[in-house]
């Protein structure tokens, strides 16, 4: 583990970078729903806006009660939109480390969520496979383990028609 100035601070290494996103993924196309709120900090948000603007209507924006109630839903409630369930699989590339000093980070990756649902092609969203493509900016922090502050995901199609974004970017 490299050490930054902040001697209580690491340096967070491109392949700790990777180690952690790559992990989250594994972790949501395994259904760790629970596991992946792990992965962030208690003050955190899960934003995947329409527009690249604070206060604009945006898709999602999870604060850290949002996303316990998003896993909630996905995990103990019947999610119309999710049975059956989503299998989905979350591919990462050219991911970038920007270690800012004062333990802040700036990890920008792209991702591409393939979704496949199990039904009759007549089924809306069922019995065909989807891929949606994103820019995605994650801040992370320190605290004993490097924790996610913050994951905002540009969707490609962000302004286009999207049904049944039920799974968790």
């Amino acid at each position: 583990m490299i050490r930054s100035a902040d001697p209580e601070t690491p340096l967070l290494t491109k392949d700790d970078a990777e180690d952690l996103i790559f992990r989250e993924a594994r972790i949501l196309d395994e259904r760790r729903f629970e596991d992946w709120l792990d992965l962030f900090s208690q003050e955190c948000l899960y934003w995947l806006p329409i527009v690249d603007v604070v206060g604009e209507p945006s898709l999602i924006h999870d604060n850290r009660d949002a996303m316990e109630e998003r896993v909630f839903r996905l995990l103990n409630t019947t999610v119309h939109a999710q049975i059956p369930a989503s299998r989905t699989q979350h591919d990462v590339s050219n991911l970038e480390v920007d270690n800012q000093g004062g333990g802040g980070v700036i990890i920008r990756c792209n991702q591409v969520v393939h979704e496949a649902r199990i039904g009759a092609p007549g089924q809306n969203g069922l019995g065909s496979l989807r891929s949606i493509p994103a820019r995605c900016v994650y801040k992370v922090v320190w605290e004993d383990d490097w924790k996610i502050k913050e994951k905002k995901c540009l969707l490609l199609q962000r302004d286009l028609p999207l049904y049944n974004l039920t799974f968790i970017f």
